[in-house]
């Protein structure tokens, strides 16, 4: 594999029914990063699809001044339990024999942080995200990098966990996810794959 391959994951549960749902932030944060690449001249989609067994949504994408970089986009369409099962599909089709896993950038909702907050770690545990767990059971390993988004308001969430992360995001905490928090995650992406990802890591965790 190229080593300025990168494969980024946007966690979610597939379905109309689901969308701005603070469980699908991950999915949304990297849906605002492609309608961003597509309007910069500076990338270029090379192509979406399928996965033969349904169960992705791929985008690729290369940067014109850099042809080295080439991005793959990964919309899980497992439901979110289910995450690890897509991307070991999805790494077996397109990998199989290569070590991908140090490429893996997975995207998700974190109930435990401050919403709109954003915190980038490697190799720590799912720390009770299920998703994540999936994908750690999945693969055999927690040896990728994840940027973990918070939702949590600051009154508190209401309700059980499982109930809170599937509620819709309120209109004024859309508003700021796309005013802000979004770009922020772009910036922060777009830093990584320039720097790498411990500069994107120390800029970002020292802002919290």
């Amino acid at each position: 594999m190229n080593t300025s391959a990168y494969i980024l994951i946007g966690l979610r549960n597939p379905g109309d029914e689901y969308e701005s749902t603070r469980h699908n932030v991950g999915a949304s944060a990297l849906e605002y990063c492609m309608e961003q690449w597509n309007r910069d001249a500076h990338y270029e989609q090379s192509g979406r699809k399928k996965s033969r067994l349904y169960e992705t949504r791929e985008y690729r994408y290369w940067m014109r001044d850099d042809a080295s970089i080439d991005i793959v986009v990964v919309l899980p369409n497992t439901y979110m339990n289910l995450s690890g099962n897509a991307i070991k599909s999805f790494l077996h089709t397109y990998f199989e024999g290569e070590d991908a896993i140090g490429s893996v950038w997975v995207y998700h909702d974190d109930i435990d942080l401050p919403f709109g907050s954003l915190k980038i770690d490697r190799n720590v545990s799912s720390g009770g995200h299920k998703g994540v767990q999936n994908i750690i059971d999945q693969l055999g390993t927690k040896d990728f990098v994840r940027f973990r988004i918070g939702i949590q308001p600051p009154h508190g969430k209401k309700g059980p966990a499982d109930e809170f992360v599937l509620k819709k995001f309120a209109k004024t905490e859309l508003a700021t996810l796309h005013a802000s928090i979004f770009s922020a995650i772009r910036d922060a992406t777009e830093l990584a794959f320039q720097q790498g990802v411990i500069r994107a890591q120390n800029m970002v965790n020292s802002r919290r």
